[in-house]
């Protein structure tokens, strides 16, 4: 067990983690970020005067993309903490992860965390709220 938890199998644990925990909150968030607009009359407001409905979309990816690359290295830095704090309550080898296969990781994860993001905000749409959404998001993911 306890080489499982030891840095250099870092890369492998924390994307498992990762992408499971971090699969269901950004769903949840690409469903609330663009489901809200719809169930708060808001996206009218927003689109009457000034943007279209295409420039406001790729704002919203572009502002979710970037929390899901904060949440991936948010969560791996944490499964790091974890890793190096196991390595000194207990006497195994603190021995860092290729940095290859971190980089690769973190890549990993944040895409499957922005498909995730993304089923959200296309059921968002397709529902034009955040309800149904969630729900059968959620709903599919487990």
């Amino acid at each position: 067990m306890l080489t499982v938890l030891s840095p250099e199998n870092l890369p492998g644990q924390a994307l498992s983690i990762t992408v499971t925990v971090g699969g269901v909150l950004a769903l949840i968030l690409g469903a609330m970020a663009t489901g809200g607009g719809f169930s708060w009359n808001t996206l009218k407001t927003i689109t009457t005067p000034r943007p279209r409905h295409t420039t406001l979309l790729a704002g919203h990816g572009i502002a979710l993309l970037g929390v899901c690359v904060v949440m991936t290295i948010a969560a791996f830095a944490g499964a790091a903490l974890g890793a190096y704090g196991i390595t000194l309550l207990e006497p195994i080898p603190a021995v860092a992860p290729p940095v290859g296969d971190l980089a690769t990781a973190i890549a990993v994860a944040v895409l499957i965390i922005a498909v995730w993001c993304a089923l959200g905000v296309c059921l968002a749409m397709l529902f034009r709220g955040t309800g149904w959404a969630i729900g059968l998001g959620l709903a599919y993911l487990f």
